[in-house]
């Protein structure tokens, strides 16, 4: 039996939580009825989510809590997160994101070392006009990714994917810095996909689950092609150094 951890980061445009939480919901308990223990956490990107969380018991599922954790710097969040945590794999995720039922349960079961970690093999992203202009793209994953991967002319990083606690715990998120324009609109996604960098420059492995499919619905305004652009510039940039 394993314990397993989801990190829910909580930003201004996904707060509503009750029908994600749902979606959630279902791959804890197909992970739970296989033996594993699971529990939610939500990180709050800033004070005033944090407030809004702390009147939302009432309505969500009795494992998620909301993290003691919580500061306008949602690295540092994190971080906190992290190093609180006492379950064996955590996976970050944002409330909007959808999973197949069987995923936890699977990254969890092919576990293949303290260093590996595990992806989906499909990420499906589609924007807030999906239903009247099909604004959608499809994101094939590598097989596996190691530190000889950043050299490499990289189709696409996981910013969502589950892993050993110990191997997240000795990288920090990179922090803002509005000199280098690390703040700026996108910022979130850049800091998961900067971290990713970090963890494979450290040695940590991640290695595809295949058949597996993970959702993300963006926020007002994105277009579901720019993650694609926004990750070719995290990987040009300066972004493996501490």
């Amino acid at each position: 039996m394993s314990s397993i951890e989801i990190l829910i980061v909580v930003a201004g445009y996904s707060f509503r939580l009750k029908e994600p939480a749902r979606r959630l919901e279902r791959a804890a308990e197909h992970a739970e009825a296989a033996g594993h223990q699971v529990a939610v956490t939500m990180v709050p990107a800033s004070p005033v989510f944090a407030t809004t969380l702390s009147r939302l018991g009432e309505v969500l599922p009795s494992r998620w809590r909301l993290s003691p954790a919580g500061s306008d710097d949602l690295s540092a969040s994190l971080d906190a997160a992290i190093q609180a945590s006492r379950a064996e794999f955590l996976t970050i995720m944002d409330p909007a994101d959808g999973v197949c039922e069987d995923w936890l349960t699977r990254c969890v079961e092919e576990a293949a070392g303290p260093a590996t970690a595990f992806m989906p093999e499909a990420l499906v992203t589609y924007g807030p006009n999906y239903a009247t202009h099909g604004e959608t793209a499809f994101i094939r994953l590598p097989t596996e990714l190691d530190a000889g991967s950043l050299s490499e002319d990289i189709v696409a990083l996981p910013a969502r994917f589950v892993a050993p606690r110990p191997a997240l715990a000795v990288h920090s998120f990179p922090r803002p810095d509005a000199a280098r324009g690390w703040g700026a609109p996108g910022w979130n996604e850049a800091m998961h996909w900067w971290w990713v960098c970090r963890l494979l420059s450290g040695g940590v492995s991640f290695r595809q689950v295949p058949g597996s499919v993970q959702y993300r619905a963006l926020p007002s305004g994105a277009d579901p092609r720019c993650l694609l652009r926004l990750q070719k510039d995290v990987r040009t940039g300066p972004w493996v150094s501490r």
